[in-house]
């Protein structure tokens, strides 16, 4: 009885000890796999702006975005670019979308290539005014592509009627 009280001690540490070091590898184990997806998502973030460079040389590059002025009432619904005639961007607001604009975010609706030169852009809009009322809305406006990559911001502000809303581009 006596040996077999021994022996089953002896058993109990052994399994405790290895149950410990099982605890300890995995812990281990888990550690490593964080670092290793750490490192994919770098090497991740790395290509796709590696990808960015390619596609869109920074030369070559306009990037265009649309905001809304603070504490602005109107609803934008959706939004179509055309550059030169070629539609390059649609966008439906979903309702969290259109709560960030609100809030002052800011949406990047076009990044592409863009030579050098004379261009048409139009922007389309429609939602609801402050007012109530569904609009509308087309403008166009002539830029000038220079050797630098262009930046242009929509930005979207109730009219002074109240019913119509304006659009005001800024380009950098």
């Amino acid at each position: 009885m006596l040996l077999f009280s021994v022996m089953t001690g002896t058993g109990l540490a052994l399994a405790n000890d290895d149950k410990a070091s099982a605890h300890d590898r995995f812990t281990e184990v888990d550690s490593e796999i964080q670092a290793v997806k750490q490192e994919v998502l770098e090497i991740n973030e790395e290509i796709l702006l590696l990808e960015e460079q390619l596609l869109y040389p920074h030369g070559q590059q306009l990037l265009v975005f649309l905001s809304l002025s603070s504490n602005s009432p109107v609803n934008v619904s959706s939004v179509s670019l055309e550059l030169d005639g070629k539609t390059v961007s649609r966008h439906v607001y979903t309702k969290s979308e259109k709560a960030a604009l609100q809030e002052g975010g800011i949406h990047r609706l076009y990044t592409g290539r863009l030579l050098e030169g004379a261009h048409v852009v139009d922007v389309s809009l429609s939602g609801m005014s402050p007012d109530g009322q569904q609009f509308q809305r087309r403008q166009s406006v002539r830029i000038v592509k220079g050797s630098d990559r262009k930046v242009m911001e929509l930005n979207i502000a109730a009219g002074n009627n109240g019913s119509e809303p304006e659009v005001t581009i800024h380009e950098w």
